[in-house]
């Protein structure tokens, strides 16, 4: 028998001869001098002892039923249990590391004389492992073998620097003396010995970040129309708020910002006797003026939207007559006349290209079909200066329109492949226009109402739509400040544009927003979203002109809820 076989005979023997010492027969059972009252909530009576017959070997689901040599009790069953590190040959529980009879694998035999050096067999052992007969072990971690050849650790237990120690539980990693959560302490965060709170920080799905369940200072919004509450900081709306209403100015009072200005609590437009001017984010009553923009009084911006495929030239793999590809950009959308098509014999795949002499920055591209002879299947590629990147792969496609978005790339061909038809045309696709569009989010400047140390107003439009938790992918604003908390792109000048594109931490999502555009006049509130808890969001806001977008931040997730986290902001 292998030696950590005999091994665990011992262990378990020790274990039955204390179950031969306490197990309780009938008549020992009806003369218990325990009652429930002396166990734990989740403990029996059996006999003379408090057991949990979920983990009790000796009571195992229930009073008397002891598991078996070689078996644990798990969830109230007794089950075969292995060693950590160990796997199960033939019903046997063997270390393929250093077991001469199972060397890297189940039946590998090392030949006499050799060993099982780390699951090779060998004339001797490694440096760093010890010979315990045929077996090459860890003496500081093998519980067959614990400190000396051997020593054996009990059923439970794990080989720790040499020592038998209880086998920490699942999730639990084992940290000096402890068995810790790497997950959520805070002084071992993702390892041992990662100390958060050097920084100020908390331990958060194995990262140092924002503490969990704070509301920031200041809370909600209380009285009248919403925002922050007394004494907070009034970020957006228009006008900001007074002390019990929803006005520019406090009772009694004037605010001097027509855009952010705040009253004395709350965020909107003007409070009981007060009256909204139309200065530049000034404060009323105990408040703060937000952005500092707006109340200009001028007309509100008018621009005209680019679209990139209008510079490029149209090509095609393949075109019917009368609908050749140079129809696919020519700025016209509306009449099945202007279309490409595909050569009627030609099979598919077949594509259509925009070429630019130069790189263009694209992150959009709307395809218009004919709604009786439209694309079932197809992908939308860009040139990487080798091959086509596929950035939108659409299957089991209805629609006439296809709008599809993708982090920005830098390109001079935008290749859309038809890959299967909607049938009612034959083999024929009918492609009426394609419009290329830039992420407007990329030339502009962020700014924020806060930050949070660590983080930046950079990493949320940096052209990286990764969700994950940290202030290398995302912003996020300060500790202690009141909701609401913007985020601003600064376009430094007119932009026309009718989709956001929103990513969010996973797991902390931003539940509660708006999305507001400034038209060079006043801050418009075109997008209101609550208890939202996607990572993603695309929101259709209209064709706009303006200069500037806020996402004026209200709620973030209901554990961290005076967080607001963005990891991409994208205009187009």
């Amino acid at each position: 028998m292998p030696q950590v076989q005999l091994a665990r005979v011992f262990a378990l023997l020790g274990l039955l001869l204390m179950a031969c010492a306490t197990a309780p027969d009938d008549d020992r059972g009806q003369h218990s001098s325990l009652s429930p009252a002396n166990c734990l909530t989740n403990e029996t009576v059996c006999g003379e002892v408090c057991a949990n017959l979920t983990n009790n070997s000796v009571h195992c689901g229930a009073c008397g039923n002891s598991c078996a040599l070689g078996e644990s009790c798990t969830n109230g069953t007794c089950n075969n249990t292995c060693w950590p590190g160990e796997a199960t040959c033939s019903g046997d529980c063997v270390n393929l590391q250093s077991d001469a009879e199972h060397c890297g694998g189940c039946g590998v035999q090392c030949a006499s004389g050799q060993v099982c050096s780390l699951g090779k067999c060998a004339d001797a052992c490694d440096e760093e492992l010890t010979a315990c007969g045929p077996d090459c072990v860890r003496l500081s971690t093998d519980p067959a073998n614990c400190g000396s050849c051997g020593f054996i650790c009990a059923i439970g237990e794990s080989c720790h620097d040499g020592a038998c120690e209880p086998t920490c539980g699942d999730g639990l990693t084992r940290c000096g003396e402890s068995c810790i959560d790497l997950q959520t302490h805070p002084e071992h965060c993702g390892a041992c010995g990662t100390n958060c709170t050097l920084e100020g920080l908390a331990c958060v799905a194995g990262k140092c970040d924002i503490e969990l369940i704070d509301a920031g200072s200041g809370g909600n919004a209380s009285d009248g129309g919403g925002g922050a509450g007394s004494g907070g900081t009034g970020a957006a709306g228009t006008g900001g708020a007074g002390s019990g209403g929803t006005g520019g100015a406090g009772t009694g009072g004037t605010a001097s910002g027509g855009t952010g200005g705040a009253g004395s609590g709350g965020t909107g437009g003007a409070g009981t006797g007060g009256t909204a001017s139309g200065g530049t984010g000034g404060a009323g009553t105990g408040g703060t003026g937000s952005t500092g923009s707006g109340g200009t009084g001028g007309n509100p911006l008018s621009c005209t939207r680019t679209n990139l495929a209008l510079s490029a030239t149209a090509t095609a793999s393949s075109y019917s007559t009368n609908y050749p590809a140079a129809f696919v950009n020519d700025g016209i959308k509306n009449t099945s006349l202007n279309a490409w098509a595909n050569a009627y014999n030609a099979a598919l795949p077949q594509w259509v290209e925009l070429t630019w002499p130069t790189n263009q920055s694209v992150g959009r591209v709307d395809i218009h079909m004919t709604a009786t002879a439209n694309m079932k299947a197809f992908r939308v590629e860009v040139w990487n200066g080798a091959n086509y990147d596929v950035v939108a792969d659409v299957t089991n496609n209805l629609a006439s329109i296809v709008k599809v978005t993708f982090p920005r790339r830098s390109t001079s061909r935008v290749r859309v492949v038809a890959l299967q038809p909607s049938g009612l045309a034959g083999p024929q696709v009918f492609v009426r226009e394609i419009e290329v569009f830039a992420n407007h989010a990329a030339t502009a400047t962020p700014s924020a109402q806060s930050t949070f140390s660590g983080y930046s107003v950079a990493a949320a439009k940096d052209g990286d739509r990764d969700v994950a938790l940290g202030g290398d992918t995302s912003w996020a604003n300060d500790k202690n400040v009141s909701m609401p908390q913007w985020y601003l792109l600064d376009f430094g000048g007119c932009r026309a544009f009718d989709r956001i594109e929103i990513f969010t931490t996973e797991k902390l999502e931003l539940r509660d927003f708006d999305v507001q555009v400034f038209d060079g006049v006043e801050w418009k509130t075109k997008a209101s979203i609550t208890q939202n808890t996607a990572t993603s969001r695309t929101i259709d806001i209209g064709l706009v002109s303006a200069s500037q977008l806020r996402i004026l931040a209200k709620s973030g997730p209901t554990v961290q809820p005076g967080y607001a986290r963005l990891n991409e902001v994208e205009v187009y």
